[in-house]
């Protein structure tokens, strides 16, 4: 029985989760969250061409794609890593 709630759990968790699979749609669905400058200082992308991307006036390269990937990755790392008590 708890093993059946947690599956439940998870599934609806898993169906709850945006699909973030490009550049845009993360910017799209952080921008109320997360700020460009805040992001720039993140990823080491200009804020101007994070800018482009959201607003889907360009698109980024696999190289820069990539890039914003493994910084919030390592930002996320970092966030683990808080300790309040």
């Amino acid at each position: 029985m708890v093993n059946t709630a947690l599956l439940w759990i998870e599934t609806i968790m898993i169906l709850r989760s945006p699909v973030l699979d490009d550049v845009t749609s993360f910017l799209d669905y952080y921008a109320g969250i997360l700020s460009k400058s805040g992001i720039e200082k993140i990823t080491g992308v200009n804020q101007k061409q994070l800018w482009h991307y959201a607003s889907g006036l360009r698109k980024p390269t696999l190289k820069t794609s990539l890039r914003i990937q493994e910084n919030l990755h390592r930002f996320a790392d970092d966030l683990k890593q808080v300790r309040f008590i």
